[in-house]
């Protein structure tokens, strides 16, 4: 059964105009014209690369201004997809460096094989075991890691926050996207500031910024002063 729903996935696909580059299971590459995409079945885009432009009008878009508040950023990814973050982040900066913790093989070798992964580590591994025992430390930790449509239980926890706080720099954050208004239960309001980021171009995602330090004020300054699209200017101002 599963291989039929893989073939008529791959199928209706292809009737939409999309070549199939390459196909695990569920987890298709396609591209169609200047465009490629990552997807996990009909639907779930795991991301999105266009050849002439490093703005997909969506919600990778919202990360790209953090690093930029950081002098040198250290930056953790949880959650590769095809790598439309790091792609966008080292378009961006030049002096930023990156680990990107994934989990899925095949994510990872299909990435790495069809998609710009730009100056990034790739790692695999589990990302809450990664956080909890990394030596290093970071500015701005990205988590975009599903299961399903959901945000793995295991990044939920009081105990991930605990760690990923412990693991950030003095002023770092850190900054989640999921499908569904983020539960913040387990998140230490006394260790962090918390602000949800409304914007169109999250187009059902939502963005959580879980910050040590600066608050809502300082970020919206900072990404006001910067050299990045409007629609992404326009969601920070709104940040609360």
């Amino acid at each position: 059964m599963g291989k039929m729903a893989d073939a008529l996935t791959r199928l209706a696909y292809m009737i939409d105009g999309w070549q199939v580059l390459e196909q695990r299971g569920s987890i298709l590459v396609l591209r169609k014209k200047g465009v490629k995409m990552m997807c996990h079945g009909i639907g779930t885009i795991y991301s999105i690369s266009n050849d002439d432009n490093y703005y997909t009008n969506n919600y990778w878009d919202l990360f790209m201004p953090l690093p930029g508040l950081y002098s040198r950023p250290q930056i953790l990814l949880i959650g590769l997809g095809g790598g439309t973050i790091t792609r966008q982040i080292t378009a961006f900066y030049n002096d930023a460096s990156i680990d990107a913790v994934e989990i899925d093989r095949d994510i990872t070798e299909l990435a790495t094989k069809h998609f710009d992964m730009g100056d990034a580590r790739i790692i695999v591994a589990d990302g809450a075991e990664f956080v909890k025992k990394a030596d290093s430390h970071y500015d701005l930790i990205i988590l975009d890691a599903f299961k399903g449509s959901k945000v793995p239980e295991a990044f939920m926890s009081k105990e991930f926050f605990e760690d990923a706080y412990a693991i950030l720099s003095k002023e770092g954050m850190l900054a989640i996207n999921s499908m569904d208004t983020l539960n913040t239960a387990a998140i230490p309001a006394s260790k962090f500031n918390i602000y949800s980021l409304k914007s169109s171009l999250a187009s059902g995602n939502n963005i959580t910024i879980c910050s040590k330090a600066k608050n809502a004020g300082q970020i919206k300054a900072g990404i006001a002063n910067m050299q990045v699209s409007e629609s992404v200017k326009k969601a920070y101002a709104l940040l609360a």
